[in-house]
């Protein structure tokens, strides 16, 4: 599927001669190349460039831009390229704790719950195995932490759904 960029080209009247306005089209994710390849068939060009920490787009991509909507032809767009992660945080150890008291860590870091897989093992059902990423790995605010928990031992398991008899059945 191709995108299509739609712009309108509105004339202005101004002091007796015409000046053409237009749409300033999204940059946010550009690098520059693809910014000046979109503004130059537009009459528009990029102006000053600044940078500063972003936690939404990857290091070297444009973060913000100004002025946004309708410019006259010829007008410079500053922009702003992101520096990558301003805050990040480590992930913390879990292995071992209970998955709420593993949510509840994450939840004091400003880390979330990703994805819970299961897996058989010989710890204690609903203690956390590991975590991906591990411990030790800084994260962005709001990231996720993908947890592994301990279902059990199979035999642990078993006796969960069915009752285990040690003498044979009652």
């Amino acid at each position: 599927m191709k995108k299509v960029l739609v712009l309108v080209v509105i004339g202005l009247f101004l002091m007796g001669g015409v000046a053409w306005a237009v749409g300033v089209p999204n940059l946010l994710g550009l690098n520059w190349s693809q910014a000046e390849a979109l503004l130059a068939p537009l009459g528009l060009s990029i102006g000053s460039v600044s940078t500063a920490p972003s936690n939404i787009v990857s290091i070297g991509l444009i973060a913000d831009w100004t002025p946004r909507g309708d410019v006259t032809v010829g007008t410079a767009i500053s922009i702003i390229i992101s520096t990558g992660p301003g805050f990040t945080l480590e992930v913390p150890n879990l292995v071992g704790l209970t998955l709420p008291e593993a949510e509840t860590a994450l939840g004091e870091t400003c880390l979330c719950l990703g994805n819970v897989s299961y897996l058989e093992s010989v710890i204690p059902a609903g203690r956390v195995l590991s975590t991906n990423p591990e411990a030790g790995i800084n994260l962005p605010c709001e990231s996720t932490v993908n947890l592994i928990v301990s279902a059990g031992s199979p035999t642990e398991m078993a006796c969960f759904r069915v009752p285990c008899f040690t003498d044979g059945p009652p």
